[in-house]
């Protein structure tokens, strides 16, 4: 599934840059991430850290796959709104230093650095205090313009999830279906009383576990028998998902009416059919190196995009569309992927330890 984790990260990387082309909305792609994530998390939870011993390993490893990267892009980031802020006074370190209370800073500091809660910067404003709104365009100063990386936002929902994850995937498909009818039921209801705006729609995660836990669902559903006659399909179940995406991207904008939308319906109805497309499109990449290796790229892509945008847009005042912009954007996604592979090699080792744990000991 590289390959189509490396779509979605282009998918949201073009939204951003604001070109002209045909392209799926940017929330649904980070949706089909979600998806994805419980996928994988499900599988490695069932078949690699599935004793007690084996999840502080996964945390672990979790850390390891997260943080490097997020730390590397946040260090290039702060040097160069430092300077922004010395030369221009704007970007986020010049709104936290002039904007924010002392635990408004804190807070900002500590969701920086450490990811999580980076989320809840979406529903509060800044006005001398920090205060909650339901829609952060309606507010002045939002505090969300205290995230040095923006899109790391995810990664707070992510994890969340992670947090949960270990129970879940021991939960049983019912426990499964009803926590995502729950889920989907508050969303609905959400929407009932007006809160279908960003940030409701697609950054609070009571309403987007349902995705994940979907995508754990349908990593159970690939281990039954009743999944290996249709994993004998899965170049027709992808090609069918990836022909209707294009369509629905050339048919169907993305609305902003919530529920009540016909936009939103087909997207919801495309990421309902790449839940169930899972099995299949994993099925059909899981021995292939080289959608692996693209697949790698997808992570440093989303997060250094919108840096690499800042500088062209309001530094050098290029477009964020030039082919300059994103030829920078792969060559630091490559930069980046080099510079994990040191943590690759541990988090590996690790993984071996676990499954020479597990293999029985041979008598001399």
């Amino acid at each position: 599934m590289g390959t189509l984790r490396l779509i979605l990260s282009l998918i949201v990387f073009g939204s951003h840059t604001g070109m002209k082309v045909i392209l799926p909305p940017s929330s649904w792609a980070v949706e089909c991430f979600f998806a994805i994530s419980g996928f994988y998390i499900a599988m490695i939870l069932s078949e690699t850290y599935n004793t007690r011993e084996s999840v502080r390993v996964f945390y672990y490893n979790r850390f390891l796959r997260l943080f490097p990267i997020y730390w590397a892009v946040l260090s290039v980031s702060v040097c160069y709104y430092l300077a922004t802020a010395l030369i221009t006074s704007s970007g986020p370190l010049y709104f936290i230093w002039t904007k924010l209370s002392a635990e408004g800073a804190i807070y900002a500091a500590a969701s920086n650095l450490l990811l999580f809660g980076q989320d809840l910067s979406l529903f509060l404003g800044v006005d001398g205090r920090t205060f909650f709104t339901p829609d952060f365009q309606t507010v002045a100063q939002p505090m969300y313009q205290a995230m040095i990386v923006p899109p790391a936002w995810s990664l707070s929902l992510e994890m969340a999830f992670y947090f949960f994850a270990p129970l879940l995937a021991r939960w049983e498909s019912r426990k499964l279906i009803f926590l995502i009818m729950s889920s989907l039921a508050l969303r609905a209801l959400l929407v009932v009383q007006g809160l279908s705006n960003d940030p409701w729609s697609y950054r609070f995660f009571p309403c987007e576990l349902a995705f994940f836990v979907a995508g754990m669902l349908s990593y159970q559903f690939s281990r039954s028998m009743a999944a290996k006659a249709i994993l004998e399909r899965s170049v027709w179940i992808a090609g069918t998902f990836a022909a209707l995406t294009l369509l629905g991207s050339m048919t169907f904008p993305y609305g902003k009416n919530g529920l009540t939308d016909l936009g939103n319906g087909v997207w919801a109805s495309l990421l309902l059919l790449l839940i169930l497309a899972l099995p299949a499109i994993f099925h059909l990449s899981k021995k292939a190196a080289w959608d692996r290796k693209l697949g790698e790229l997808s992570y440093p892509i989303y997060l250094v995009h919108w840096l690499v945008l800042d500088i062209f847009n309001k530094i050098w005042r290029w477009p964020g569309k030039t082919p300059l912009t994103v030829v920078s954007v792969v060559v630091l996604s490559v930069g980046l992927k080099r510079f994990s592979e040191r943590f690759e090699t541990r988090r590996a080792a690790l993984r071996g330890s676990i499954a020479a744990e597990k293999s029985p000991v041979t008598p001399p």
